[in-house]
């Protein structure tokens, strides 16, 4: 260990599906970070394998064996799908105080894990926290002209804007699960309510892109009476390669980004349900009327058809196009909840 005397203080927890390609950079990120840590502060590494097929467990136990046992590193199974399963699972197996988790396609900055500690400390009340994602753009790639920086954001990125320290409450802010620190008590609320199994849990599941998994654990532990703060210097680096800059990509993105933006307001938010199909309605009918009854019409078709673009698109109506995209899911996600109201 980094300090045989020292307990584990800090816990980094990855959550990993099929990561062969992504999970080494990211580990050898974590690694320099905690070389960063103080002298008294021990830590580990937690990959949780949340089903892989490929060679992720291979490539993360050559890691652990190079690094000749200079901190814990190990793996941990969940077999239940779902990237909040596999962070519940981290979080249980977890020895620190402070609980870090750390998305496999992103590069912690070297003092980074530093930060957090000094924040843990600063404040018995803080509960978690996170920090600047800025976007390592992989394989060449170049954002296109349509993709502009509202848009951007909902690559788990944070805005150019975010500058200054925020707390919530009172401000607004919620961290991103790309990477986000927690105190490990801060989560008991959480995991209990993950563990019950009474709600649809959020977060990618199949072919369905849900969302927002991250911000209803932030909400529940804010709701325990814990408050998170932002820090802007934390930066970390998120890897987006090409295919994830691409209209098909950005429209099915958004479209689930509507979805789990209302299921979160139907869930916790204050609007009544009838406000919040009366304004998606009026976004809707009012606005762009022909694209609504479509969308209507082709409720029973693939998401791919239903919002694909024309082939002589430009740019402004690929992002008009996205903008229509997440409304779409928010109306979707209001007319399935009209249909079957008992599933939310």
């Amino acid at each position: 260990m980094k300090n045989p005397t020292a307990s584990v203080l800090m816990s980094v927890c990855v959550p990993v599906y099929n990561a062969e390609l992504r999970i080494e950079q990211t580990l050898f990120a974590i690694d320099a970070a905690i070389a960063s840590l103080p002298k008294h502060v021990a830590a580990e590494i937690i990959v949780v394998d949340n089903g892989s097929s490929d060679r992720t467990r291979e490539i993360v136990q050559g890691f652990a064996d190079r690094q000749e046992c200079s901190y814990a590193c190990r793996i941990v199974l969940e077999a239940e799908q779902g990237v909040a399963f596999a962070r519940r699972a981290g979080w249980a197996a977890a020895a620190g105080d402070i609980v870090v988790f750390c998305d496999d396609d992103v590069s912690p900055g070297v003092d980074s894990l530093k930060i957090v500690l000094e924040n843990a400390e600063s404040s018995k009340r803080l509960g978690g926290g996170g920090g600047v994602i800025v976007a390592a753009l992989a394989d060449d790639c170049v954002w296109p002209p349509w993709l502009t920086e509202p848009l951007r954001i909902n690559l788990a990125l944070t805005g150019s804007n975010m500058t200054e320290v925020l707390h919530n409450p009172p401000h607004p802010y919620w961290p991103v699960s790309a990477f986000v620190w927690f105190r490990r008590e801060a989560l008991a609320e959480w995991a209990s309510r993950l563990s019950k199994g009474r709600q649809f849990v959020l977060g990618p599941a199949g072919t369905e892109m849900w969302r927002g998994d991250d911000q209803e654990m932030d909400i529940i532990t804010k709701n325990a009476g814990w408050a998170l703060k932002f820090d802007p210097t934390i930066r970390v680096e998120h890897r987006i390669p090409k295919w994830r800059v691409t209209p098909t990509y950005m429209t099915s993105l958004l479209y689930w980004n509507g979805r789990s933006y209302m299921r979160l307001e139907n869930r916790w938010g204050s609007g009544s349900w009838y406000f919040c199909f009366s304004r998606a309605l009026y976004r809707m009918l009012f606005r762009q009327p022909k694209k609504l009854g479509a969308l209507l019409m082709s409720r029973n078709r693939p998401l791919a058809d239903r919002l694909r673009l024309p082939d002589n698109a430009n740019n402004d109506d690929i992002t008009n196009a996205m903008h229509f995209a997440f409304q779409a899911g928010v109306f979707d996600e209001m007319v399935s909840k009209s249909l079957s109201p008992w599933r939310f």
